[in-house]
């Protein structure tokens, strides 16, 4: 398996970290941060002109999911607020629930159209937390028909949205939908809206990657420059073990979010590994955070020093991934029925039984 990025993925790479250090630099996150709406508004519009708001959802063999996540991990490691993920995610619902031919799909990648989604599939009498409602204008819900899944494009004006406090940069709402109706955008099965789930599940695991990313940057460089008892903190073992650590959880994330994003821009099943994938870059994230303040001493604790919001990053959209044992409960039910269907082995791709 090569997991090596192709040319052209190699220049997106070049051209986000250009467009990211220029206009969305570490030290502008907390002036982004204390804008009305949460994000610069400009950037987004950057964000569009460079192409990302294709991204995902066009059959384009140059524009996949795994394009997607590659962008999604470099916001992540910029720490920048931005709506882009949770966008990017509703586009790719709507092109599954359409078949891809919905005027939505126009709007949010051609206009800057501010689309979430609502997950109403539990019921939509009670309040539901959604990122970026606030400053949306339209509202994915998705409600359950029998054994399908509705999904519907509502006006974000009609229904109540609250803002709540949050401790990372991902704006959230309260979201109650009441009575509001909406048009039918259409109809998942059980199992394409499942199939949905893993691909949002798989885009915030590679954001907190890229969050994970540049905790251990800023910690290696930090044990460059500090020294103590006369030579740099990185010359000691007990950091080099720490740093060592810190890189194999990120690696090991790196690919399970990317086998993942792969598998799904080529039609496999994705399931069990973007929960594998959520469950591992909820425990790299978290520990990477933790290590990257213990690393830093003093100055990790402060917050003049950017490395905070790495932290409040990873650890909010942990939670946001819900229980680690329900993670778990899940990826051991898709185990077993996979085991159940005789597909338990689930390979990468189909390699042949034998090179005869």
């Amino acid at each position: 398996m090569d997991t090596r990025l192709s040319e052209i993925q190699q220049e997106l790479v070049a051209a986000a970290n250009a467009a990211l250090e220029k206009h969305a630099d570490i030290d502008t996150i907390d002036a982004t941060l204390a804008l009305p709406c949460g994000y610069d508004e400009r950037l987004y519009g950057l964000f569009a002109e460079l192409g990302w708001t294709f991204l995902g959802f066009e059959t384009d063999e140059e524009s996949t999911l795994v394009e997607l996540g590659l962008v999604v991990e470099r916001l992540g490691y910029f720490g920048v607020p931005t709506p882009l993920r949770a966008v990017m995610s509703a586009a790719n619902l709507v092109a599954r629930a359409s078949g891809g031919d919905a005027p939505l799909l126009a709007q949010i990648s051609e206009e800057g159209t501010i689309a979430v989604v609502v997950d109403a599939t539990r019921g939509s009498a009670r309040p539901r937390l959604v990122e970026w409602a606030g400053v949306a204008s339209v509202l994915l819900v998705a409600t359950r028909d029998g054994d399908e899944v509705v999904v519907r494009a509502v006006d974000a004006a009609s229904v109540s949205i609250e803002a709540v406090e949050v401790f990372d940069a991902e704006r959230t709402d309260e979201v109650l939908l009441g009575d509001a109706a909406g048009d039918e955008i259409g109809r998942l099965s059980d199992e394409a809206w499942q199939e949905w789930r893993a691909v949002d599940r798989l885009l915030r695991a590679a954001d907190i990657l890229g969050a994970s990313r540049r905790s251990l940057d800023l910690t290696v460089q930090n044990a460059k420059t500090r020294n103590q008892f006369g030579r740099p903190i990185g010359a000691f073992q007990a950091v080099q073990h720490r740093a060592a650590d810190m890189r194999m959880d990120i690696e090991a994330t790196s690919l399970l979010v990317w086998s993942g994003l792969w598998r799904a821009a080529h039609g496999h099943d994705v399931i069990r590994t973007s929960l594998m994938a959520a469950w591992q870059a909820s425990e790299t994230g978290e520990r990477a955070s933790k290590n990257a303040v213990q690393l830093h001493g003093g100055v990790g604790f402060i917050k003049e020093y950017p490395l905070h919001h790495f932290y409040r990053r990873t650890k909010a959209q942990k939670l946001r991934f819900g229980a680690s044992r329900d993670l778990l409960r899940e990826l051991g039910g898709a185990v077993l029925t996979a085991a159940r269907t005789g597909d338990f082995r689930e390979r990468f791709v189909d390699w042949p039984e034998s090179s005869e």
